[in-house]
C-alpha cells in the first residue's frame, strides 16, 4: 500500500465499497498509510478516503481526525462536491467536529447551489440533518438559514430528476432539519 500515490491510494478505498470488499488487513494498512501521508492529499482525494471508509463501516479516529485537519488546511481548495463527501462520512459515523462543520459549511455558503448535482446537494442536506445539533447549523446565524434555504432551493428545482437514493437522501435530511426548514421557507410541496 506504501506504493501507491495519494489520489491511487484514495481510489482503491473510494472503490473498495463498490465492490464489497472488506479484508481487514488491507483495510487497516490502507487508513495507517493514508495517515502517514495525509498531508499528500488533495481535497478530492480526501473526500474519497472518508467516503470510502465511512462506506465500509470502518470507523479509525486518528485517520478521521487526520482527515478533519487536513480538509480544514486545504479548505481553499476544496469544492462543494468534495465538501459534502467529507461532512456526509462524519455524519455517517455521527462525528460532531464543529471545527469542521463549520469549516465545510463556509465553503458551502460560498457556492453556487443552482450548478451543483443532486449527488452533492442531497447529501450536503442529510449530512447537516444528521449533525443538527451542531452549532453551526443549530446557531440562528444568517449564514446557517441561508445555506439551508440555497440547499432546499435546488433540492426543489431537482426534484423530478432526482434518482430515488438522492430522493431518501433529501426527505431525510428535511425531516431532520425539521422547523428549521420552515423557518427559511421551504415549500409545503416539497415538505410532503
Amino acid at each position: 500500500a506504501g506504493d501507491f500515490s495519494p489520489q491511487e491510494l484514495a481510489n482503491v478505498v473510494w472503490a473498495l465499497p463498490q465492490l464489497s470488499a472488506k479484508d481487514q488487513k488491507l483495510v487497516q494498512k490502507l487508513a495507517l498509510v493514508a495517515r502517514h501521508t495525509i498531508d499528500n492529499f488533495t481535497p478530492q482525494g480526501l473526500g474519497m478516503l472518508a467516503q470510502g471508509f465511512s462506506s465500509l463501516g470502518v470507523y479509525s479516529e486518528p485517520l478521521l481526525s487526520a482527515i478533519s485537519a487536513a480538509a480544514q488546511r486545504r479548505a481553499s481548495e476544496c469544492n462543494v462536491q468534495d465538501a459534502a463527501q467529507i461532512l456526509t462520512a462524519f455524519a455517517k459515523f455521527k462525528l460532531q467536529d464543529e471545527k469542521l462543520v463549520a469549516c465545510l459549511c463556509e465553503i458551502a455558503s460560498e457556492a453556487d447551489w443552482s450548478a451543483q448535482p443532486g449527488e452533492s446537494v442531497t447529501s450536503f442536506l442529510w449530512a447537516l440533518g444528521t449533525l443538527q445539533r451542531s452549532s453551526a447549523l443549530a446557531s440562528s446565524a444568517p449564514e446557517a438559514k441561508a445555506l439551508l434555504k440555497a440547499l432546499l432551493a435546488r433540492v426543489e428545482a431537482l426534484a423530478a430528476s432526482l434518482r430515488v437514493r438522492h430522493v431518501v437522501l433529501a426527505l431525510t435530511g428535511l425531516a431532520k432539519v425539521g422547523p428549521m426548514a420552515s423557518e427559511v421557507g421551504a415549500s409545503k410541496r416539497l415538505r410532503r
